[in-house]
């Protein structure tokens, strides 16, 4: 198999890996650059606002089903 060229035998990096790498570098840097810019004291307010919002919504149909059941059978 020596003849046939077929040897997986890496000579160098082929330049067109090197360019991927360079460009995965710094689209990674970019986008923890990004994502970086986000995760800040506002993404925590929103995120506690969310879940309030999603608590209110959860308790008010709860309680309101156990106060219509109560009331349902009591009366």
């Amino acid at each position: 198999m020596t003849g046939n060229g077929s040897d997986p035998v890496p000579a160098s990096e082929d330049s067109r890996l090197v360019s991927l790498e360079e460009r995965l570098d710094q689209a990674e840097a970019a986008e923890a650059e990004r994502t970086a810019a986000n995760a800040g004291p506002e993404a925590d307010a929103n995120y506690k606002l969310g879940n309030r919002v999603l608590a209110e919504l959860l308790g008010g149909m709860g309680g309101g089903a156990l106060v219509g059941w109560t009331i349902d059978h009591f009366a």
